[in-house]
């Protein structure tokens, strides 16, 4: 690899990919996310039970409600991207010009 293409080959080839501090921070807000996520699933699966509902009425309930934020998300990415592509842009949301 005695060309300059050859040794930016083997720099890209022996390179190494270290998680940067936004990527360390985004990842501690996810683990905290999820498990105040799962503390909030205990609390409302415990509160039915203490108010005598059914286990299994308990279990549609955790099931489906984040299933349904999902499908909002979703939906509401679509929409977006929709809205892009109809102004010709390609992206979610239009470029600003200066």
């Amino acid at each position: 690899m005695a060309t300059e293409v050859g040794h930016i080959a083997e720099l890209l080839h022996t390179a190494t990919s270290d998680e940067t501090p936004l990527q360390k921070r985004l990842d501690l807000v996810a683990r905290r996310l999820l498990w105040a996520c799962l503390g909030i699933v205990v609390l409302v699966f415990a509160l039915g039970w203490f108010r005598s509902i059914a286990p299994f009425e308990m279990l549609l309930t955790l099931v489906v409600i984040p299933a349904l934020y999902v499908i909002w998300i979703w939906q509401t990415d679509v929409k977006q991207r929709s809205v892009g592509e109809k102004r010709g842009t390609g992206h979610a949301l239009p470029l600003q010009s200066s």
